[in-house]
């Protein structure tokens, strides 16, 4: 395994770039998540107008 050595300004910057890149996954996924419920729920909604 190869150990980097980083000074305490790359860590800062490091660390800020994995939470801006966590946040984002973190968003897209719950947006991603909420968008298929909904579309799941119109579906469910057409159907029933439709067949009922």
């Amino acid at each position: 395994m190869i150990v980097m050595e980083f000074s305490e300004k790359e860590k800062k910057v490091l660390m800020y770039i994995l939470d801006k890149i966590i946040d984002f996954v973190i968003i897209t996924s719950a947006v991603a998540i909420g968008f298929i419920i909904a579309s799941g729920f119109v579906a469910k909604q057409i159907s029933q107008a439709l067949g009922g």
